[in-house]
């Protein structure tokens, strides 16, 4: 499947009211998204929340216009049992991949980051920066904010330029830890290996 939202439309701002996600996927079950490529989404690209078993794989998202798949939330909706493998990331304006709440109970079956290209992500920052007045926040190509036992491993992530962020010298992260979920909400067991970054 290939959908094409179409290069001219303008992508969705945060202050955007109705800013629909591509694919929504909400309170399922064992959901699978394959071979499917998605350009120029415009907001929140594949939306995952409340989902047990979730797998992206052999898939691409080219030009999504705020953040390319996001699973979870900490507080409202976490996903649990996600895959997301073989897959390419394309200039995302923001984070090509946000887990603002992934967790495996298992160890042995972590969350699974793997084998995916993360390209050009996280170009046009969003998001503003606290206590500085007209910041603009880098942020990372994949965002980790809340989960358990996640594996990072066998992904490129690479060119890290950000056109507007502000204060100037900030680096784009390849991988962003955030601190922004309260506790008891937090990231635990994680492990990231194998993985090729660079520019």
């Amino acid at each position: 499947l290939t959908i094409d939202e179409g290069e001219h439309a303008p992508a969705c701002e945060l202050s955007t009211k109705d800013c629909p996600p591509t694919i929504y996927v909400t309170n399922a079950k064992n959901v699978r998204i394959d071979n499917t490529h998605i350009y120029f989404g415009k907001g929140y690209v594949v939306y995952v929340w409340g989902t047990d078993g979730f797998a992206f794989v052999r898939s691409s998202l080219s030009e999504s216009g705020m953040i390319g798949l996001y699973v979870g939330h900490f507080k409202f909706a976490p996903s649990k049992n996600v895959v997301i493998a073989e897959s390419v990331f394309a200039r995302t304006r923001a984070n090509a991949i946000a887990l603002l709440g992934a967790y495996s109970d298992d160890p042995q079956n972590p969350v699974l980051v793997i084998g995916n290209l993360l390209n050009k992500n996280h170009w046009h920052g969003l998001w503003p920066v606290p206590n500085v007045q007209g910041g603009i926040t880098t942020g990372g190509k994949m965002l980790v904010a809340d989960g358990s036992n996640i594996r990072i491993a066998g992904n490129i992530i690479g060119d890290a330029a950000c056109e507007n962020c502000v204060p100037r010298g900030q680096s784009v992260s390849a991988i962003e830890f955030a601190d922004g979920a309260p506790p008891p909400a937090g990231v635990r067991g994680l492990g990231i290996e194998g993985n090729y970054f660079y520019n």
